[in-house]
């Protein structure tokens, strides 16, 4: 079954938990949504759907030949070069002040999260940069960003320096959090598969960009270090300011 939506439907600068039942995966068009505007008789694609930092919605939009429908029922490669959204901005110490103020304020959500890392001797303060840098499809999973990349860099942690984790085992981890309840995806009944995994493993990538494992060939890492600590906000702050991203995309739309 393979949705259309109208005008009433069409996502604008922020997409809704309805319109997100409504994305579907295409190995061209990534994430993505369609949309038919009954006065302009146009079939619209809006691809490579992402979301910034708990704020800006990216997606481009392409216009297409409503004979294009059976490439996509079909899933056939289009010969159409069709551009990714660019590099998303993401501004880690914004998160951070984020973060602290909705702990100020008793977010749920952040409250169970402290709880839990309080119970292992950890605090906001001290949590590493590792567990700040978003993700590229992170916006597909309702459990908090901090939240869900603390079991997994926690998990890896518990390994031995040198010892190595292949996608079996962390296959393995990635459903007993789920089955736990630990990690939960948004309903999305048009995208088959776990999303779950796939957003794990783009989060493996990040760790191995910052030494934290090393990859050893495709699916096979070895444990490098641990993630580093912090007792000073100070040097926090500086930290946060040197890994954040700071290109934006031309295609923003602003929430």
């Amino acid at each position: 079954m393979i949705w259309i939506l109208g005008n009433n439907l069409k996502p604008g600068p922020r997409i809704t938990d309805l319109q997100k039942s409504f994305i579907r995966v295409h190995p061209v068009f990534s994430f993505y949504i369609m949309h038919y505007s009954a006065k302009n008789q146009s079939l619209q694609i809006l691809s490579h759907i992402q979301k910034s930092y708990g704020k800006k919605w990216h997606y481009n939009s392409l216009t297409v030949e409503l004979s294009y429908l059976i490439e996509l029922v079909e899933e056939s490669t289009t010969k159409e070069v069709i551009p990714d959204t660019d590099k998303l901005f993401f501004d880690l110490k914004e998160i951070h002040f984020n973060l602290m103020g909705a702990a100020h304020y008793s977010n749920s959500k952040i409250r169970q999260f402290c709880q839990e890392l309080y119970l292992d001797n950890e605090t906001l303060l001290n949590m590493p940069v590792e567990l700040y840098i978003p993700v590229k499809h992170e916006w597909l999973i309702e459990t908090l960003a901090f939240q869900w990349k603390y079991y997994l860099l926690k998990w890896i942690e518990n390994h031995q320096i040198g010892q190595v984790i292949t996608s079996k085992n962390l296959d393995r981890f990635i459903e007993l959090l789920i089955i736990k309840g630990k990690i939960k995806c948004y309903r999305m009944p048009q995208i088959h598969g776990n999303i779950s995994k796939i957003i794990c493993y783009e989060y493996m990538e990040v760790l191995a960009q910052h030494n934290i494992i090393k990859m050893i060939r495709k699916n096979k890492w070895s444990v490098q270090k641990r993630a580093k600590r912090f007792n000073n906000e100070e040097v926090k702050l500086e930290t946060l300011t040197k890994n954040s991203s700071m290109k934006s995309s031309n295609n923003e739309q602003s929430e």
